[in-house]
């Protein structure tokens, strides 16, 4: 992908289906975007820190309850598409796909080289190599 595709994709989002089914259009927005912009009200502080420093792989009731405006927040800076959409209708399955998504920081860089346009050719034998002397 290019410079303008990138930027393109940045502005416009991307498409993207729910769990639930729906269909919307996301632009990637994740907590330390938010946090970086100065987008984090003080009074989700202490759940930003706690996202921040976690170390244990459980959720217990008590993280989904103190994660969800923090979860509602990234939800609302994502969503591009429908523009009628409001947070609090999609269900917990749905924002949590959102914010997983927004989030995903550790995901693998595709390769450079997605496809050959071509086959590549056979490789010689290496009767006609010259080796440096």
């Amino acid at each position: 992908m290019n410079l303008d595709e990138w930027r393109a994709i940045r502005v416009g989002g991307e498409e993207a289906e729910l769990p639930s089914g729906l269909v919307v259009r996301l632009r990637r927005a994740g907590v330390m975007d938010l946090a970086g912009q100065g987008k984090i009200p003080t009074t989700l502080q202490p759940q930003l820190d706690k996202f921040i420093n976690r170390t244990q792989q459980k959720v217990t009731m008590a993280d989904v309850e103190s994660f969800a405006p923090l979860m509602a927040l990234v939800c609302k800076a994502c969503i591009i598409e429908p523009v009628e959409l409001d947070v609090d209708e999609l269900p917990h399955s749905d924002q949590m796909a959102i914010f997983q998504w927004a989030n995903e920081g550790g995901n693998k860089l595709q390769t450079f080289r997605r496809s050959e346009k071509k086959p590549l050719e056979l490789v010689r034998n290496g009767s006609d190599i010259l080796v440096p002397s």
